[in-house]
This record gives structure tokens, sequence and C-alpha cells, in this order.
């Protein structure tokens, strides 16, 4: 016999756009972690997390590579924070649903 859905989880971002059932927590759970994962890793694609310079002069004597990848760590961190950038994701419980008709 299979068992009834108990949640049901949607989830809106800038990369993801679904909906999915789960009958247990731990599978709902595991569900979320899919779900940020992807989303993660799609913002990662579009946007990589830039590389720390190393802590020494480059062949000019110039650390101006510090200062590029504090511009760099700026804006990704920017790109991070943007609210379009976010995951929205509503967990709706089916059991109370159903008990309340």
């Amino acid at each position: 016999m299979k068992r009834q859905p108990k949640y049901q989880i949607v989830a809106k971002g800038p990369f993801v756009e679904l909906t999915r059932t789960a009958t247990t927590e731990t599978q709902c759970r595991r569900i979320l972690k899919l779900i940020r994962q992807a989303h993660l890793s799609a913002l990662d694609y579009n946007m990589p997390k830039p590389k720390r310079p190393p802590n020494r002069p480059d062949r000019f004597g110039k650390f101006g590579r510090q200062e590029t990848y504090k511009a760099q760590m700026a804006s990704w961190q920017a790109y991070r924070a943007d609210p379009e950038n976010r995951l929205s994701v509503q967990i709706i419980n089916l059991q109370q649903q159903s008990t309340n008709n």
C-alpha cells in the first residue's frame, strides 16, 4: 500500500522552481537539502567566488592583486545578498488541510 504524501514543498528561486511531495520528515529534509545545494551551485556557476591571491608581491613588487580581490569579493557578496537571488521555500502540511475539509 502506498502512503499518502504528508508534505508538499514549493521552491522558487532565480534558477530553481519546483514542487515536490514527501511522506516523511526525513524525506522532506533530504529534498530541502538537495534544493538548497542546486540553488547554491547555480549561483556559484553564475558568479563563482573570487580566488584569494597569494600573500606575496607580484613580479613588480606590488600588492595590487589584494585590492582587486577585495573589489571582486565585495561585488560577489552583493550578488549573494541580492534579494532577487534568494530562494523561497514553502512547506505545506497536507494532513492538516485534509482534516479541515
